[in-house]
């Protein structure tokens, strides 16, 4: 039976030489109609997210993400569990990351803890004693309707041998009042407590942000930039190397 909306794969390639060779084509075990499973995807060693931000859980569109893990004798992925967000429209899995012990879903449809619709949330985990446990969700510092917070993310690997990490997460709805849809990225430093704000990148007009030195270097953007007492002046604009 042919379906107008099919619930999505995700196709796992593996090198091997100068060819990709498929190695896995995982789907939900109870797949779901229009649940865009595979809109978003990460991998890291032997850890994959997958996103699936439209899948029906508790409401319409609540979104899911699932996890998976590399079997180290066959090297094909297994699903370990799955994740939701029970909030209508919260699009939980919209974007995913993920490292070797730390995960983030982003849910831009979502309010938490009184926040405003639609403002967002970065939900973050983390990997210890040979299981995932939730950690403290992350919001943007100052919730608006409307931003999107957590549309897209990007993790950054441990540095200096800790658990520790950074990350970003993009509002592309977020500006100031009378200037909205301009959008800004927040970079968080991700410990055992969760999220914290370290520093924000915006597009207003006549930017200057100050983003930390390690941010950039993580960051890894190319962007016209002076270096001033151990911080960096960027002016957007950049371009991905």
């Amino acid at each position: 039976m042919l379906q107008l909306f099919p619930p999505g794969r995700v196709y796992v390639f593996t090198r091997s030489g100068n060819a990709w060779i498929l190695s896995d084509t995982l789907q939900v075990f109870s797949p779901q109609s229009g649940a865009h499973y595979g809109a978003a995807v990460s991998v890291s060693g032997d850890n994959l997210i997958v996103g699936a931000p439209d899948e029906d859980t508790t409401a319409l569109g609540t979104g899911s993400a699932y996890f998976y893990r590399r079997n180290t004798t066959t090297g094909h992925f297994v699903a370990a569990f799955s994740t939701s967000y029970a909030q209508s429209d919260a699009h939980f899995g919209y974007s995913v990351a993920i490292g070797a012990t730390q995960a983030l879903m982003g849910a831009p449809g979502g309010g938490v803890g009184g926040t405003p619709a639609n403002s967002g949330a970065v939900f973050t985990w983390q990997y210890a004693q040979n299981a995932w446990a939730a950690l403290p969700v992350a919001i943007a510092p100052s919730t608006v309707s409307g931003a999107g917070f957590g549309s897209s993310v990007a993790l950054f690997d441990p540095s200096g041998g800790t658990s520790a990490t950074t990350f970003a997460a993009g509002a592309p709805g977020y500006g100031a009042t009378g200037a909205n849809h301009l959008g800004e990225v927040f970079v968080f430093t991700l410990g055992a407590g969760g999220g914290r704000r370290a520093s924000v990148c915006t597009n207003r007009a006549k930017p200057r942000v100050m983003v930390s030195a390690r941010a950039w270097r993580s960051l890894r953007t190319v962007c016209s930039a002076a270096a001033s007492r151990g911080t960096i002046r960027v002016v957007p604009r950049c371009r991905a190397r």
